[in-house]
């Protein structure tokens, strides 16, 4: 009913409480959405990145761009080039963002390797994908190694915050001949319905550490004996929080690995006598090349020493005279197991006369055989990691140390050399803090012989901007070479 003013006051009343009524529903319906289950968003999330892993699956990257950090002091940070094409709209808004949190990714090495465990996570070997693809090279042409592979389904959403892929695999691969900073390649493999291939190496990939890299692998005596395949051995990759130096904190690596590991290595203290560490031993006929290898190492290194010996003519004599001797024994041996499969067992009778001469070869033989018995057993379990049930569990725990991320000494924790993903790097130049204000820290990775990994001093870092992780685009990956 009109009055003479106009509308009725009372009808105004009502159509303003049905109006905030109104108001209140439709906040109460867009509070609901969002608090939708984490599940239900993963799923969006995956169902958005799947519609560009089809697209970028035919896409293969091209060489990285790689910088010192001697490049990069006194710059501003280097920006990718522009592409082409770039995906949009492959991953939540949160991951055009760089990460703040203090949190990282440590890759904890399993020991000793699961046999079958099909860990998607690993170092070395053959990379294992859904598709293949080119195998990465340098400008000149020349193909990089394989370092290792990441299975995103294992690293931790509420570390990555969507910065990286929520499934599909990352693959590193770098330059490894000695040259400063590497050519480096990260590729992604987006996830696979049917089986995983192994993508074999090119021909014409050089061993790994270019000339004179012999004196990595323990069981060479020249650089043709030399592997351009890194050892495959698989990890987790588990989240870690940071102190304010960007470093995991000790207590929280010693949590991750679930206990307070000694470091105990093998000396020689450990083989005096010459007794055989265990009767199966040397279990295979790589076993019986290391140990003559580093046999003959050591031999060269005392004849090259003789000269400046002080010693009377005679013993010098005598003393070279049993060096040249024992070198030619050694030699027979190592040929004898080079015409072997490497990892083929050694029979109990041949097995029992090898210790026997070995042994017998002290002071020689004593001084590497810490060092031999270390690396056999790497090599064995890295390539068949069911031979584990054939090492006494005494003799794990001596070479475990190798393998943790930080171990007790009498001097306190040693925290092994920078393995992680992701949060803040360690003790990075001012250059590289510069970058880590406006790219993501994709990978930092220092030397680890027990893996292969002989960096000297260097770590290597790989980075990567938010947008471009976004769209898939990891061949726009920057490299920066540190020193310790």
């Amino acid at each position: 009913m009109l009055t003479e003013g106009g509308m009725d006051p009372g009808l105004i009343v009502l159509a303003a409480i049905f109006l905030a009524s109104m108001v209140c529903l439709i906040g109460l319906i867009v509070y609901l959405l969002r608090k939708r289950s984490p599940r239900v968003q993963r799923r969006q999330r995956d169902a958005k990145a799947d519609k560009a892993l089809q697209k970028q699956a035919r896409q293969s990257g091209g060489r990285k761009r790689t910088f010192s950090v001697s490049a990069l002091e006194g710059e501003e940070p280097i920006a990718p080039a522009p592409t082409e094409e770039q995906p949009q709209d492959t991953a939540p808004e949160a991951a055009r963002q760089p990460i703040r949190q203090a949190r990282a990714i440590v890759l904890r090495q399993h020991f000793p390797p699961l046999a079958g465990a099909g860990s998607r996570s690993f170092y070395g070997g053959m990379p294992q994908v859904g598709r293949a693809f080119p195998w990465p090279r340098n400008a000149e042409g020349q193909p990089l190694h394989f370092l290792l592979q990441v299975d995103c389904a294992q690293v931790p959403y509420d570390v990555s915050l969507g910065n990286l892929p929520a499934r599909g695999t990352l693959l590193f691969f770098m330059e490894l001949d000695g040259r400063t900073p590497p050519a480096c390649h990260v590729a992604y493999d987006p996830p696979s319905t049917g089986p995983l291939q192994e993508l074999a190496p090119p021909d014409d990939l050089a061993a790994a550490y270019g000339e004179g890299g012999s004196r990595f692998w323990p069981w060479a005596l020249s650089d043709e004996q030399g592997t351009p395949i890194l050892p495959q051995w698989p990890f987790d990759p588990v989240a870690t929080p940071l102190d304010e130096d960007g470093r995991p904190p000790i207590d929280a690596l010693v949590a991750l690995q679930g206990e307070d590991h000694p470091a105990d290595p093998f000396g020689p203290q450990d083989f005096d006598g010459m007794a055989c560490p265990w009767d199966g031993f040397p279990q295979d006929w790589l076993s019986v090349q290391i140990a003559t290898a580093l046999l003959v190492r050591e031999i060269d290194r005392e004849t090259s020493h003789l000269s400046a010996s002080l010693e009377p003519a005679a013993a010098q004599s005598a003393h070279a005279e049993r060096l040249i001797h024992v070198r030619e024994e050694a030699l027979a041996w190592f040929d004898h197991a080079m015409r072997n499969p490497a990892f083929a067992l050694v029979g109990t009778q041949e097995r029992q006369v090898f210790w026997q001469w070995f042994a017998a070869q002290v002071p020689f033989s004593l001084e590497v055989a810490p060092a031999v018995l270390e690396a056999a057993v790497e090599t064995t379990l890295h390539a068949h990691p069911e031979a584990a049930t054939r090492v006494p569990v005494e003799i794990l725990l001596r070479v475990i140390h190798r393998h943790l991320l930080v171990t007790r000494t009498d001097e306190g924790y040693h925290v092994q050399a920078p393995a992680r993903m992701l949060g803040l790097p360690s003790t990075a130049p001012a250059a590289e803090q510069g970058l880590a204000r406006s790219h993501i820290l994709l990978l930092e990775l220092g030397s680890d012989p027990a893996i292969g990994h002989h960096f000297g001093e260097a770590i290597h870092r790989f980075w990567i901007t938010p947008d471009d992780a976004a769209a898939l685009r990891f061949d726009r990956v920057i490299v920066t070479t540190t020193d310790t």
